[in-house]
């Protein structure tokens, strides 16, 4: 029995599915940075009106949230870099970068896990791939800007 061509379950292509993890991890990253801002907001509320202890526990949570978002950006990242290094889309250097930073955050955004205040190797490498992170996002904006519209 032949299925009707309506009826016809296509597989989406790979670029399809790198696309929406890229979109997934993008918006579970957005999730955790506005958790850790609020926990900063809290933390500085608490301190505000009554400098005690009980501060600490909204920066653990800040600290946390903020070292988690490396996890999904990472992975938003790699995303961006495997379906710009397939498809062409990027510029190749921005393409292996969005690669190379995106294994740099996830790395890095062990950080939060560990006993160092100040984050240790772990700290460093989140600071620097986060720094290149941001670079990154300029350098490709104004790529995609400066290219000519298909028409």
């Amino acid at each position: 029995m032949r299925v009707p061509a309506t009826e016809r379950i296509e597989c989406p292509s790979p670029n399809e599915w790198i696309g929406r993890v890229a979109s997934l991890a993008g918006g579970a990253a957005s999730v955790l940075a506005m958790a850790s801002a609020v926990s900063l907001m809290a933390a500085v509320f608490t301190v505000d009106h009554e400098p005690t202890g009980a501060a600490w526990v909204p920066i653990e949570f800040h600290t946390f949230f903020l070292a988690s978002t490396a996890v999904p950006l990472a992975a938003f990242l790699v995303a961006v870099g495997a379906a710009a290094v397939s498809t062409g889309t990027l510029h190749r250097v921005l393409a292996w970068a969005s690669l190379a930073i995106g294994v740099g955050l996830a790395f890095g955004g062990l950080y939060g896990f560990g006993r160092e205040l100040d984050g240790g190797v772990f700290g460093a490498v989140w600071f620097v791939s986060g720094l290149a992170f941001f670079l990154w996002i300029v350098v490709a904006s104004i790529t995609l800007l400066r290219r000519p519209i298909a028409v």
